[in-house]
Formats: structure tokens, C-alpha cells, sequence
């Protein structure tokens, strides 16, 4: 049995997001992160008890579907069809979901793909920052340097 395990960069976004359970109950949610493959939610224990409800834990290969409503800057509104993967406990009362989009031939999707690529592309590479902040160091180091030469 081999996995297909894809991970893809989670960008850091503050919003809400409304996740519709199975009774078709409403819950708001902080999305916290987001990807080409899926989101990363925040909630306390009151509307995780009411999306998934006499449900201790997920397993798996057993996946809760559900819809999901959140808005994107140049984007606009955005409703996808995703599937709870896991669940984990923040503190007492915060917990994390993480969800997969279940049907990558959404046109939402797609234009979920090309915020997130729009986003990495405009953001330089952490690698890059921080050699830009090692080279200002070594040039400020050189600097002092030669006026120590100079003096002496």
C-alpha cells in the first residue's frame, strides 16, 4: 500500500469561515490558515461539538463532509466542498480542523490555487531574507573593520 502524502505551503490569513454540518447547522469558525489542498480552522469546543456531534475523535480513512463558506481578498467569496481530516486540541477550549477540498474541479478551487500561488510569489523566500540579513551583517562588520585599519 503506498501513500500519496502532497503537502502544500500554508499561507498565514485572518478571517472567518462558516462550515455547514450535516443538519445543515451554520457554524462560524477563525480560519487561520489556507493552501491549494485545503484550510486550517480554529474553534471552541461548543461548535465542534455541534459540527461533529457524539464523535470523540476522526479516524483516517473516515473523513466528515461538509461545506464551507470563507471570503479572499481579490477573490471574493468563496464556497467549497471539504472533508474534516483531523482534529486537534489547541488548549482547554480551542480546537484545530484541518480540511482537504474534497472536488479540485471547482472554479472556486481554482481560484483558491491562483490566490494561494499569487501570494508565495509576492512574498519573498524566507531563505532570501534572511541571506539579505546575514550579507547587511557582514557588510556592517567589514565596515567596522576597515575604520579599526584606518585608526590604527
Amino acid at each position: 500500500m503506498s501513500r500519496t502524502l502532497i503537502y502544500h505551503t500554508q499561507l498565514q490569513i485572518d478571517g472567518q469561515a462558516t462550515v455547514t454540518s450535516r443538519p445543515k447547522t451554520e457554524i462560524s469558525m477563525e480560519l487561520s490558515s489556507i493552501s491549494k489542498s485545503g484550510l486550517l480552522l480554529k474553534c471552541n469546543k461548543q461548535s465542534l461539538e455541534t459540527l461533529l456531534p457524539k464523535q470523540p475523535s476522526l479516524a483516517p480513512k473516515q473523513t466528515v463532509a461538509t461545506e464551507v463558506a470563507f471570503g479572499l481578498p481579490e477573490v471574493g467569496k468563496v464556497d467549497a466542498a471539504c472533508e474534516i481530516v483531523s482534529v486537534r486540541r489547541l488548549s482547554r477550549d480551542t480546537f484545530e480542523l484541518q480540511l482537504n477540498f474534497s472536488n479540485p474541479e471547482q472554479r472556486a478551487i481554482t481560484a483558491v490555487e491562483h490566490f494561494v500561488e499569487r501570494k508565495l510569489r509576492s512574498q519573498p523566500c524566507a531563505l532570501e531574507k534572511e541571506a539579505r540579513k546575514i550579507s547587511v551583517i557582514h557588510k556592517k562588520a567589514f565596515e567596522q573593520s576597515e575604520n579599526v585599519q584606518e585608526v590604527a
